[in-house]
């Protein structure tokens, strides 16, 4: 039987234990096929980072100066490792620097290998990179795939081996890109979850068909059946107590409304497999309405309840996808009608404005939500600054701590309050900020009537103090934006 020639192993940071199995693991089984390896390196690049949208000027720079000194340092560590398995396995290997590239681009490295090794599904805690696509790589791809499990044993031996059959197009290709390890181990189980859904496709013996078919190329099969709705936990509970080293299974994408409804013994086993997973390519698929429609001329009586029962759960799953649509449609249209209704048209909104501005009870509760608006802005502030400043001669004793060649800004929140304040910095050589979102008022009280007015003041006050408003790209140069 032929055995895979090439192995592309698919890697994203060197940080951890976790990349060195997956490239034992990867060099064990081509040393034994006599296979060449390849290694897709797929760097970390800052744009995945939630914290690079906050870097400014020079520590742009730096960033990107500290991600390229990493990637080196990460292919040099890959590539003295690769020297080593090269030495214990007597196979050849290269080293692919996959930077940029995503989707398509980088699916076709596995696509032009006989298999694919990589790590299992992200978690919450693995960071975000273009490699956390892991079930991506399954769906897309079209080649086997080995989801090796982080901290697995690198010499572990895939010596017992657990088959999760449906009767699906998916679980036939996954033994079959299965086979060269199957027919090498020592004890093979396949286990059969006999549900209701898929009653039709495993027939009157469920199993017993496949535990031949792997028996006639010399597999070591031991049939099993378990009783439960919940195929893929079923599935990993089994293959834990017997200590597998493989789980074979067809990685299989369907409907959202579907997995919903019924679950997924993919995702299941994707998401918590502690076991290396092979699984064969799989494409998206929509189940037909009557599975049974293989026009046979007549229909087995014995038989007839579960077809009935089958067609019924897929009638239900397709009877909620249209009360989902019809919903929605209805509420677009219903809430289309509410707001036509809702509609003032602009005489009644004159007449309620000129209502409304002359209540005082209306301009006393409009002050206080303005007042409470402004308090909640000012405790959001206190909780993130490092130094809070309450009064002028404070504000004075701050500033003797800072770095001298140090630009540096005040911010003020509040009402008749602020002014002070922003003529004490204009004073003390700091840079200036205001607007609608800090105070609604001017110097002396007056309401302002729009972020214009509240510059307009700040810029008279920087200059009664000796100061001129900066150009832009003064501005620019003061705060290192190049």
């Amino acid at each position: 039987m032929q055995t895979p020639k090439d192995i592309v192993v698919y890697l994203d940071n060197v940080e951890d234990a976790s990349y060195a199995s997956l490239l034992h693991y990867a060099a064990s089984l081509a040393g034994r096929w006599q296979a060449h390896v390849a290694v897709a390196f797929v760097p970390r690049h800052p744009i995945h980072s939630r914290h690079a949208m906050f870097a400014r000027g020079g520590a742009v720079t730096e960033m990107l100066k500290s991600y390229e000194q990493h990637k080196q340092e990460s292919l040099a560590a890959i590539a003295r490792l690769l020297a080593g398995l090269e030495a214990a396995h007597s196979i050849t290997t290269e080293l692919r620097d996959c930077e940029g590239q995503y989707g398509e681009a980088l699916m076709l490295h596995a696509r032009h290998a006989a298999l694919a090794v990589l790590g299992a599904s992200h978690g919450p805690d693995r960071p975000v990179s273009a490699l956390t696509l892991s079930e991506g790589v399954i769906f897309a791809s079209g080649s086997p795939s080995i989801l090796v499990p982080s901290q697995w044993e690198k010499d572990r031996p895939v010596d017992r081996i657990v088959v999760g059959w449906n009767a699906s197009r998916e679980a036939a290709r996954a033994i079959s890109d299965a086979m060269p390890l199957l027919a090498r181990a020592r004890e093979v189980r396949a286990i059969v979850v006999p549900e209701p859904k898929i009653a039709n496709l495993l027939g009157a013996d469920p199993g017993t068909d496949v535990s031949r078919h792997l028996a006639r190329y010399g597999v070591p099969v031991v049939l099993e059946r378990l009783e439960g709705g919940e195929a893929g936990k079923l599935i990993l509970s089994r293959s834990r107590e017997i200590d597998a080293d493989l789980v074979v299974m067809g990685a299989f994408g369907q409907p959202k409304i579907t997995e919903f409804v019924f679950g997924s013994a993919t995702r299941t086993l994707l998401a918590a497999a502690k076991i290396a997973a092979v699984a064969g390519a799989a494409a998206w698929a929509v189940m037909p309405a009557v599975e049974e429609a293989r026009r046979r001329s007549r229909v087995d009586f014995g038989d007839l309840g579960q077809l009935l029962e089958s067609a019924l759960v897929r009638t239900a799953t397709f009877a909620i996808v249209a009360w989902a649509m019809l919903a929605a449609v209805d509420f677009v249209l219903k809430n289309r009608e509410l707001a036509a209704k809702m509609r003032m048209t602009p005489e009644e909104a004159k007449r309620e404005y000129k209502e409304q501005e002359g209540s005082p009870e209306v301009r006393r509760r409009r002050r206080q939500k303005m007042r409470e608006m402004s308090q909640r802005r000012h405790d959001a502030a206190v909780r993130q600054a490092d130094v809070v400043l309450v009064n002028p001669t404070e504000y004075a004793v701050a500033l003797r701590y800072r770095p001298v060649s140090a630009p540096w800004q005040l911010t003020a929140i509040g009402r008749d309050e602020v002014w002070p304040l922003q003529t004490r910095a204009a004073e003390l050589g700091g840079h200036l900020r205001t607007g609608l979102e800090d105070t609604f008022y001017l110097p002396g009280g007056a309401r302002a009537a729009g972020n214009g007015a509240l510059v307009a003041a700040l810029v008279q006050i920087a200059r009664d103090a000796g100061r001129e408003v900066a150009t832009p790209d003064e501005a620019r140069a003061i705060w290192g934006l190049g």
